[in-house]
């Protein structure tokens, strides 16, 4: 019942306040092993919750404004921002491999499906990029024909 589960709710198992400012995301591996948290301030932060307390172990710095959404992919952390970029970071040295121009305003949501990397912005089009083996990235939107692309770049809540 909701009584049980207020009662089983006693407060958080740790603060992490590493972030001048706001936080505006949250990501956790599959694995459960890396937490990557996002911010106001530009920065994604990484954190082994393999620790007690959760440790920060890297600090991925490069974009031009505020982070607004990150995913994990394999040993990858994919990061959207207000930039309207996506970045292609290495979990193991925490160097951007990769820049992913397209969207003309801030990305909203970001996430993988196999090698699928999904994107959306308020620039009303989501995006569908291969994350291949050799890292070479293709932009399938720009592939389809124009009726294809046109159903995704306009859909609405109200069509279907």
């Amino acid at each position: 019942t909701l009584d049980q589960i207020k009662g089983a709710v006693t407060g958080p198992v740790q603060v992490i306040g590493d972030h001048p400012q706001g936080v505006n995301c949250l990501e956790l591996s599959e694995d459960r092993s890396l937490l990557v948290s996002g911010g106001e301030d530009g920065v994604l932060r990484l954190w082994s919750t393999l620790s007690t307390p959760c440790e920060c172990i890297g600090i991925l710095v490069g974009h031009q404004s505020y982070i607004t959404c990150a995913t994990v992919y394999k040993l990858l952390v994919i990061s959207g921002s207000a930039d309207c970029t996506l970045k292609l970071w290495s979990i193991e040295d925490g160097n951007c491999l990769m820049t992913l121009n397209g969207h003309s305003a801030f990305i909203n949501r970001v996430t993988c499906v196999g090698p699928l990397l999904l994107s959306t912005s308020f620039d009303a089009t989501a995006r569908v990029w291969v994350l291949s083996d050799a890292l070479t990235i293709i932009e399938h939107e720009s592939v389809h024909r124009e009726s294809e692309t046109s159903s995704i770049n306009k859909h609405s809540k109200n069509k279907h």
